[in-house]
């Protein structure tokens, strides 16, 4: 049972296998099952063992997870989990992937997509046209990291839901770094890009880049916040919002069905219109990290928080790219 268990700092340092997996072996959740504890991963069952509560009415102080050798452990999977749950909220990238995957290397290839043009009726004797897969080039991955510059002599009776949120910012302004620099490979020059260099910037030119893509169907349109702004007070979005339909979580859907979000930290120069089950890859060299034995034993001026993440294209026509001209409006 979770009370048995010895917690050592060695459970983070097992290969392949996060703080809470490790504790998982050691303490099964399936054990839980048609109990009170059904639901709770084995992270959660230990705060219950040392009775830590991280949020409510009474909600604890952070000290209380050092009111024990064995609970001092648990702080810097607490600290994590709150860094990447506002990591999550807010990088964008990472919802709209085709798809995602670990690896155990900074360096990493993904496989590339090209439909040859022409007709696919094949005639008795001739061969077939082809789709031609190939791998990319290799690229590396990016670390994007922030530190936050704290002591525990500051944060010790502060209560933990209030510090929380804290950390939750904290993962909010690396993922910002993230959408950044991983926007950047998504919206590299494709040959479906449309500009507004003649023409101004209205409601036309985003149909103008959803009729563009051929052979997919465009459902995404990632942009910066001003450009979001700016759509809402199109027109024909005005009348889509006095119909009911709202902008939630700075997304809204277009009358012809495309998703427009607004992705924090983006350029203004530019839209780009995705089919998100087949544009890009993601690819994590690492999970959410934190240095743990300075959180553990309270000697720390600073909390460093970082990932590790890639990103390539699987098919150019699967991105459209809008190019908004600064004279735009």
């Amino acid at each position: 049972m979770y009370h048995d268990i010895k917690l050592e700092k060695t459970l983070y340092n097992i290969s392949g296998k996060s703080f809470t997996q490790a504790l998982a072996e050691l303490d099964p959740d399936d054990e839980y099952k048609g109990t009170e504890l059904e639901g709770l991963d084995a992270y959660e069952r230990q705060l219950k063992r040392f009775d830590i509560k991280v949020k409510g009415k009474n909600c604890d102080t952070v000290d209380k997870f050092f009111a024990a050798a064995d609970s001092a452990i648990l702080f810097p999977e607490f600290v994590r989990r709150q860094v990447l749950q506002g990591f999550n909220e807010t990088f964008t990238l990472g919802q709209y992937a085709a798809s995602s995957a670990m690896i155990d290397d900074i360096c990493f290839s993904s496989l590339s997509v090209t439909v040859n043009t022409g007709s696919n009726t094949v005639s008795e004797g001739q061969s077939m046209p082809t789709i031609t897969v190939r791998t990319n080039k290799t690229s590396s991955a990016v670390k994007v990291g922030r530190a936050m510059e704290i002591t525990y002599e500051v944060l010790r009776k502060k209560r933990i839901d209030t510090f929380a949120v804290i950390l939750k910012q904290l993962g909010v302004t690396i993922a910002r770094s993230a959408n950044d620099q991983l926007v950047q490979t998504v919206s590299a020059s494709t040959s479906n890009n449309v500009d507004t260099t003649e023409s101004k910037f209205n409601y036309g030119t985003l149909v103008e880049l959803w009729k563009k893509m051929e052979g997919f169907d465009m459902d995404t349109m990632l942009c910066s916040k001003e450009n979001f702004g700016k759509i809402l007070q199109f027109d024909e979005m005005k009348n889509l919002v006095a119909t009911g339909i709202s902008a939630e979580n700075s997304t809204i859907v277009t009358p012809f069905g495309v998703t427009i979000k607004a992705v924090p930290g983006m350029t203004a120069k530019q839209i780009v219109g995705l089919s998100s089950k087949y544009a890009y890859e993601i690819v994590y060299g690492s999970d959410m990290v934190v240095d743990i034995g300075k959180l553990i034993s309270t000697q720390y001026d600073q909390i460093g928080s970082s990932i590790i993440l890639g990103i390539s294209r699987f098919n150019n026509l699967a991105v459209n790219v809008l190019n908004i001209s600064a004279d735009a409006v």
